[in-house]
């Protein structure tokens, strides 16, 4: 049933142009309906997922941010010995890593204990996407970087 209303959801989307489309890399038209497209990205994700035609992944990370304003208190280096120490007292231990993305990532997802949640391919790039498809899941990797900063990535899981 679940899938029926999610394919019921993309049929709109798709076959009735309620939603705008993507063009040159942006949507078209107000924030209210680009809203509604993602909302129809996630269920489309989604959906493929459940029909297994889309490998999904379950990642987490710990991050230091390399922003001008945390390059006043540290240097990128030490951000990288920094989290360099903390993989290896992490040791795969996905537990340990929840802790130390909880106690020192300075991203959001901290809350979480650095849990980004299920993605698939369309959803990652770079380093990410990398680890995520082509690397074993229940391993701690990094440092990775980014524009956001440095990272601790954990690989939990991967449908393929």
């Amino acid at each position: 049933m679940r899938l029926l209303l999610l394919h019921l959801l993309l049929l709109v989307h798709q076959g009735f142009g309620y939603f705008p489309t993507r063009t040159s890399g942006s949507c078209v038209g107000s924030p209210r309906t680009n809203v509604a497209l993602n909302l129809f990205e996630n269920l489309k994700a989604q959906a493929a997922s459940l029909t297994g035609s889309q490998p999904v992944v379950r990642i987490s990370h710990v991050m230091l941010r390399t922003d001008e304003a945390a390059l006043n208190v540290r240097t990128k280096g030490e951000c990288y010995e920094m989290l360099t120490a903390w993989k290896e007292r992490i040791d795969d231990d996905a537990e340990k890593f929840i802790i130390c993305a909880e106690e020192r990532s300075e991203c959001a997802s901290r809350n979480k204990g650095g849990d980004l949640g299920q993605k698939t391919r369309a959803q990652l790039t770079g380093p990410f996407e990398e680890i995520a498809f082509n690397e074993e899941p229940g391993r701690c990797y990094g440092p990775v970087v980014t524009d956001a900063g440095l990272h601790l990535v954990y690989l939990h899981s991967r449908s393929d």
